[in-house]
């Protein structure tokens, strides 16, 4: 059993409550709907026994005992209320700290209603674990909270006759929600209560692959069939000022102003382009600036647990989504499910590091073509056969880019430079000194295409595009007929960004 009093598991040395992370322990936390359900098991027994417990234990479907303390007990007419607190442990997780309110009365219905009080969203858009109009409480949850409430009536020796009602609140809920992926998701008016083993995990990556699947759902139960992948704001950027691509930047707001498409034609984008994005990071050719290709250690990004430099392609604020968000979405990759009618224009979706499952995302939820936008610091690793370009999981970018300048004809001395170069665009501008930079460059090119043809799944037509931001942002690599794409698509109207 885990109490969550004892610095055990708390502060303690012992694994049970702690995941090993980059050689450190760091604790474990447990999601809103573990706090929902002690606090409606609380109310309950408050309810029926007319005592407000101090504490309640909690098997999560993890298969771990909890033993959670309950604050602001309230017993009235017919109905009794309590909180219990959200630990994230040690994730970055904006509702870290908040109370998780139940109040439970009894019903005349049989069963368990579950409904979503102050704080807690509603669902406006297809495609999530709820239905459009109902509470964000997901399915997980609802589950643990009806038998949350029928342990304690048993405890309690309750008569079990009728059913009851359980509301969900959190106070600090709506403020909360704006620093989640609720805006973009279409949940309004607070946060979602989710979680599917009950545990947080610390500096996880899952609640990011997860967001991803989840957006990628919601497109496709829109009838979307064509999805946009832009790895990072760098590719976000580069697909709207270079590529004419349009996507909203806010859910209901006015679409950005399209690119000028005689500034920006897909075609030229293939040579140097000027007029940059003033808003631009700086290039990683400055030696004061962090590497664009790496991922720096720093302060917790929405996207990755650690931050990444100014031009690692960030993605997003500085501001972590709750680490429960990963159990929102049905899984991706998984058994393919059956879409709308299709529907014209594409989606625009963030993969983050993780092209791959983004990919194995669209093909699962019926998408037919698809285009990848990426900086050359990401998605050269893809040349080694790697899908997620996180650093944790190796690096090998400035040894892809020598082997493709070997397979160039180049010799081993700019091989040397080339793998002496701190980052990739300064390996382009050493091979841009050299006669074997488009050989290098074909080469690459024909790398990412085989990795990218062993992973694609039957039925998905995949193209993308390699840039990079030295001297102003160009197309360094790319597929067949990605320009063509990404021209025709540029001049359709109907988009939306999930």
């Amino acid at each position: 059993m885990v109490n969550d009093n004892d610095s055990t598991s708390r502060g303690g040395p012992s694994p049970v409550g702690r995941r090993l992370v980059g050689g450190q322990w760091l604790r474990r936390g447990y999601t809103t709907g573990v706090c929902a359900a002690a606090a409606a098991k609380g109310a309950a027994l408050m309810l029926f026994t007319g005592v407000a417990p101090r504490q309640v234990e909690l098997t999560i479907p993890a298969g771990l005992s909890l033993v959670l303390d309950l604050i602001d007990p309230r017993l009235e007419s017919g109905s009794a209320t309590c909180a219990v607190r959200k630990d994230a442990g040690d994730d970055p997780d904006v509702t870290d700290g908040a109370l998780i309110y139940a109040t439970v009365s009894r019903s005349q219905a049989a069963g368990c209603v579950i409904e979503g009080g102050q704080g807690v969203g509603r669902v406006t858009r297809p495609g999530l674990d709820q239905p459009v109009g109902a509470a964000a409480i997901n399915s997980g949850p609802r589950r643990l909270i009806e038998q949350a409430v029928l342990q304690a009536a048993q405890a309690a020796d309750a008569e079990l006759t009728g059913g009851w009602r359980v509301v969900i609140a959190c106070p600090s809920g709506r403020e909360l929600a704006g620093r989640t992926f609720n805006p973009r998701l279409g949940v309004v008016g607070g946060i979602s209560i989710l979680g599917t083993t009950g545990l947080v995990e610390p500096m996880s990556h899952a609640a990011l692959v997860e967001t991803t699947a989840r957006e990628i759902a919601q497109a496709a139960a829109l009838g979307q069939r064509d999805l946009l992948v832009v790895v990072g704001n760098y590719g976000q950027r580069f697909a709207h000022d270079q590529l004419g691509l349009l996507y909203v930047l806010d859910l209901g707001g006015p679409p950005p102003t399209p690119a000028d498409p005689s500034s920006s034609p897909v075609g030229p984008v293939a040579a140097t382009l000027s007029d940059v994005n003033s808003a631009a990071p700086p290039s990683d050719t400055d030696s004061a600036a962090p590497s664009p290709d790496v991922d720096q250690p720093g302060t917790p990004t929405d996207n990755d647990p650690v931050a990444p430099s100014p031009d690692v392609d960030p993605v997003g604020p500085v501001t972590a989504p709750s680490s429960d968000a990963a159990a929102a979405a049905p899984p991706s990759g998984l058994d393919p499910v059956t879409p709308p009618p299709a529907v014209a224009g594409y989606a625009v979706v963030k993969s983050s590091n993780f092209i791959g499952d983004a990919i194995a995302a669209a093909a699962a939820h019926g998408f037919q073509r698809l285009l990848l936008v990426g900086h050359i610091g990401k998605l050269v690793k893809l040349a080694i056969g790697v899908l997620n370009t996180h650093s944790s999981l190796g690096d090998g970018r400035l040894e892809a880019l020598a082997a493709c300048a070997l397979e160039a004809g180049a010799d081993a001395d700019l091989a040397r430079e080339v793998l002496g170069c701190a980052t990739t665009e300064a390996a382009l501008a050493a091979l841009g000194r050299s006669p074997w930079r488009q050989g290098a460059l074909e080469a690459l090119t024909g790398r990412v295409q085989a990795t990218l043809d062993r992973h694609l799944p039957a039925g998905l037509d995949l193209e993308w595009i390699c840039f990079s931001q030295a001297g102003g942002p160009a197309i360094v690599a790319h597929s067949r007929g990605a320009l063509d794409r990404a021209e025709q698509w540029s001049q359709l109207e109907q988009w939306s960004q999930l």
